[in-house]
């Protein structure tokens, strides 16, 4: 593994990315394409991070955007939005555990059912990104809904991170 790493300007980035401008990234050298094409890693003013699949120096594949304040977001990318399967990780502002979901998203926007576990153990039947109401755990309900996001009916979210350097990734669908 070697690493291209170059300060960058606002037109890099995808995104949210986009306005807060990337001051870092770094790229695996892999088949002489594009230094803004491929597996990557950008550093942004407000110590944001990501981490993962690049194209036309856009996010796009599988990748993780980790947020200063320690929210996390993994999942799929199209054109430096979220786009399909998502995971989300809120970092606790109280005690304990911060919420966890797992949705669809469209161009950014929480699209059909998904489901979000409350401090990270009550799950919650959500449509459009709005909370509807409490699941019991591992009910039938929860179970449906996973099932059609293409996850076993025990899923909980857990924080993959981002892939070795050098990867390959493995694209699509994880429990």
């Amino acid at each position: 593994y070697s690493a291209y790493v170059a300060t960058i300007s606002n037109a890099f980035c995808g995104s949210r990315c986009q306005a807060a401008g990337c001051t870092r990234y770094e790229f695996a050298e892999e088949g002489g394409g594009s230094a803004q094409d491929g597996y990557g890693h950008a550093f942004y003013p407000t110590g944001d991070e990501y981490e993962g699949d690049w194209l036309d120096g856009k996010h796009d594949g599988n990748g993780v955007y980790t947020w200063a304040e320690g929210d996390v977001y993994e999942g799929e990318w199209a054109s430096g939005m979220k786009h399909g399967l998502g995971q989300c990780f809120y970092a606790d502002r109280t005690d304990g555990e911060g919420d966890k979901l797992v949705t669809v998203y469209n161009e950014n926007r929480r699209v059909g059912e998904g489901i979000i576990w409350v401090q990270g153990r009550l799950p919650h039947k959500m449509v459009d990104g709005e909370i509807m109401e409490e699941l019991l755990v591992g009910g039938d309900e929860q179970a449906r809904i996973l099932a059609a996001l293409g996850l076993p009916a025990d899923h909980t979210p857990q924080k993959r991170g981002p892939r070795p350097a050098g990867g390959t990734g493995e694209g699509g669908k994880t429990s």
